[in-house]
Formats: structure tokens, C-alpha cells, sequence
């Protein structure tokens, strides 16, 4: 492993129907999204072993003993953590302080970013090497992706307007009131509306997810 005192937290909820994907539920149906959303943490998780930076770990919400996430630390081989906070914003800060008690540096990536690779991942610990505080993947959705950080501040996280289109832009303003130095990639995306499910029609995809992305070419 290239940074063995790092880590990659990967974030993802349970796969309760209903619960997740819920953008993508009206148009694909509550079980086909809660489909996806498993085969995005599976494919994230594949991506962040493969990286063979550091260690990863699964963050889980809300229940480390749901059995998908016990089948993913057995399949992988990786630690499962509890996801802690009220908001978004409160559980990264919690996760980050957590392990930069113990590591050098940490990024944290969502379950669903589908613009994000292995050499990316390799990337954002070289940056952070660099004497750079925080690296991010910016969204076309106006939030980020990915973040990493070699220390942390509650300041970078709290009262942010997650899920909205200002996510990126506050937490810009954010680096600039803290003085911090910042390494953002290239604009990236994620998998949320239905629309984004077509751009999954030239990638090599499992039977089941394709026959779901195959119905929302028929729409």
C-alpha cells in the first residue's frame, strides 16, 4: 500500500427500499433503486480496494449489522464503521475526527460517485502529502464527492446546506476563512436523477442493472 497510515471511508446507507435513492425511486420503482444503490457501494468499495492506497473502511448508516454491509466486510475484507450525527455535515466530522486521531490523512467518498477511480483516490493522498489540507471532488449537482483531509475543524461542515446546489460553494468560502489550501478535481457526478441512469448505457453492467437501466431507455 502506497499510504498505509491513511485511510478511505467509504459513506453508504442500508438498502431499504424506500429509504435510498429516493430521486431515482419514482421513475425506476422503490426496489429497483434500492438494486442500484447496491450495486454502487459494491462498486465503490471495488474501486477503493483496488486504489491499494491504505486500508478502507465501510461507514455505515444506520446499522453496522444490516446484512448487507456484514456481507460487504466479508467479501472485501474490510472494517465497518457506525456513521455518528444528526446531519451529513455532523457524521463526516465525527468520521474524520475519529481516524485523524490515529492516521496522517482521510477521504471520505459517497457510495454513488460514478465519475471517481482508482487513480483518483491515489491522487487526493499524494495532494494531501503535498502540504495540501483538503482535496475535493467537486458534482455537477453543486456538492462534492469525495473529500480528504489531514486534519480537521467542525467549522468545514457545520450549518452547510446539504443536498442543495450551494454544498461546493460554501464550503469554498469555508477553505478561504480558514486559510486553508485546497486541491479541487475536475468536475465530476454522481448517480441520483433518473436521467442519470443513461449514462450508464455504454458501461458493462450486471444482468439486473441493466434491465433496469434498459427501462428508463424505454421511458
Amino acid at each position: 500500500m502506497l499510504y498505509p497510515e491513511s485511510r478511505i471511508l467509504i459513506f453508504s446507507k442500508a438498502p431499504v427500499p424506500g429509504l435510498v435513492k429516493t430521486r431515482l425511486a419514482p421513475a425506476i420503482g422503490d426496489e429497483n433503486a434500492a438494486t442500484i444503490h447496491r450495486f454502487l457501494t459494491h462498486r465503490q468499495i471495488q474501486m477503493a480496494v483496488d486504489a491499494m492506497c491504505s486500508p478502507v473502511e465501510l461507514w455505515c448508516a444506520s446499522d453496522c449489522d444490516h446484512p448487507f454491509f456484514v456481507e460487504c466486510a466479508s467479501q472485501y475484507g474490510i472494517e465497518l464503521k457506525q456513521q455518528q450525527g444528526n446531519d451529513l455535515g455532523e457524521r463526516m466530522f465525527n468520521a474524520m475526527q475519529e481516524t485523524l486521531g490515529e492516521c496522517r490523512s482521510a477521504v471520505i467518498i459517497g457510495s454513488d460517485v460514478l465519475s471517481l477511480e482508482a487513480s483518483d483516490i491515489a491522487d487526493a493522498f499524494f495532494f494531501l502529502n503535498e502540504e495540501y489540507d483538503c482535496v475535493l471532488s467537486p458534482m455537477e449537482d453543486g456538492g462534492y464527492g469525495l473529500i480528504g483531509l489531514c486534519h480537521v475543524t467542525k467549522e468545514l461542515f457545520r450549518d452547510i446546506g446539504w443536498g442543495t446546489t450551494t454544498v461546493m460553494e460554501e464550503t469554498r468560502q469555508r477553505m478561504q476563512t480558514l486559510d486553508w489550501n485546497s486541491y479541487e478535481f475536475p468536475v465530476g457526478w454522481d448517480l441520483d436523477r433518473p436521467e442519470d441512469l443513461l449514462r450508464l448505457a455504454a458501461w458493462s453492467l450486471p444482468r439486473e442493472i441493466r434491465k433496469i437501466v434498459e427501462l428508463k431507455q424505454e421511458d
